[in-house]
C-alpha cells in the first residue's frame, strides 16, 4: 500500500478515491432501488433508470478494479474509463438526456418490458463478458493498443478466447448498445449501435496487424476463429511495428 501510495500524487489519490465513494455509493443506491423496485416498491423514476444506472457504475468500477489486480503498475484515475473520451462523455450526456426528455414529454416510451429484459439480458451478458475476458487476458489486456510487443507479451487462444476472438470489446459493443435498449431510447440505440460498430470497424482491424506482426501464430488462430461483431474486415498484412 505504501509503494501504491508514493506512485500518486496527492491531487491524484483523491480523484481516485472520490471517483471510486461516488460510483459506489450511486451504485448501491441504485441497486437498492431496483430490488425494492422488482418487489413492487413505487419509486418515482421507472426501473430501466435504476437498472441503468447499476450496469454503468458496475462498469467503471470493474475497470478500475481489474486493473488494479492484474496491471497494479498501470493503476490510476484514467482506469475508471469516465473520461475515456469526449466522445464518450457526449455519449453518456445523449443518451440520459433521451431518457429524461421522453419520460417527461413522452411517457408512453419510457417502458416496455420487452426492451427491458432485452437491454437488461443486453447488459448483464456484456458486462460480464467483458469483465471475465478482462480478468483471462491479466496483465496481456490494456486500454490502450500496443504498438510494441513486450517481453512480457502472451497471445492468449483458450477460454474465451478459443471461441471468438475479441471478446472483450465484444462484451463492450453489445453492452453499449443494451444501456440505450433497456432505457427504451430509440434515438440513441441507433446511435449508439452506429458509433461502437464504428468504432470496432476502426480498432480490431489496426489491432489484428499488430497482432500479426507480434505472433506468427495469430494468423492460425485467426483462421478458426471469429469477431462476433458484425461486418467487422478481415486484415491481410500485419504493421510490421517494432518488437521488444
Amino acid at each position: 500500500m505504501e509503494e501504491t501510495n508514493k506512485r500518486f500524487s496527492s491531487k491524484e489519490r483523491a480523484k481516485i478515491i472520490s471517483c471510486g465513494i461516488i460510483l459506489g455509493l450511486l451504485l448501491i443506491f441504485f441497486l437498492v432501488s431496483a430490488l425494492l423496485q422488482l418487489f413492487g416498491v413505487h419509486i418515482i423514476w421507472r426501473i430501466n433508470w435504476s437498472w441503468y444506472v447499476v450496469f454503468v457504475t458496475a462498469f467503471h468500477l470493474s475497470e478500475f478494479f481489474i486493473t488494479a489486480v492484474y496491471r497494479k503498475d498501470e493503476l490510476k484515475f484514467d482506469s475508471y474509463l469516465v473520461n475515456q473520451s469526449p466522445e464518450y462523455e457526449i455519449a453518456m450526456i445523449t443518451g440520459m438526456a433521451e431518457y429524461w426528455i421522453e419520460y417527461f414529454f413522452l411517457p408512453v416510451l419510457r417502458y416496455h418490458w420487452i426492451t427491458f429484459w432485452l437491454g437488461f439480458t443486453l447488459c448483464l451478458g456484456g458486462g460480464l463478458l467483458r469483465a471475465f475476458a478482462e480478468i483471462q487476458m491479466q496483465g496481456n489486456f490494456n486500454h490502450h493498443i500496443q504498438t510494441t510487443k513486450q517481453a512480457s507479451h502472451q497471445l492468449v487462444t483458450t477460454g474465451l478466447y478459443s471461441f471468438f476472438r475479441h471478446p472483450a470489446y465484444t462484451g463492450w459493443f453489445y453492452f453499449s448498445i443494451g444501456t440505450q435498449i433497456l432505457l427504451n431510447n430509440p434515438v440513441c440505440t441507433v446511435l449508439y449501435a452506429g458509433a461502437s460498430w464504428y468504432f470496432f470497424y476502426d480498432r480490431i482491424p489496426y489491432e489484428e496487424r499488430l497482432l500479426l506482426d507480434f505472433f506468427p501464430e495469430y494468423e492460425s488462430y485467426r483462421e478458426r476463429t471469429h469477431v462476433l461483431i458484425p461486418f467487422i474486415p478481415k486484415v491481410k498484412k500485419p504493421l510490421l511495428s517494432s518488437r521488444v
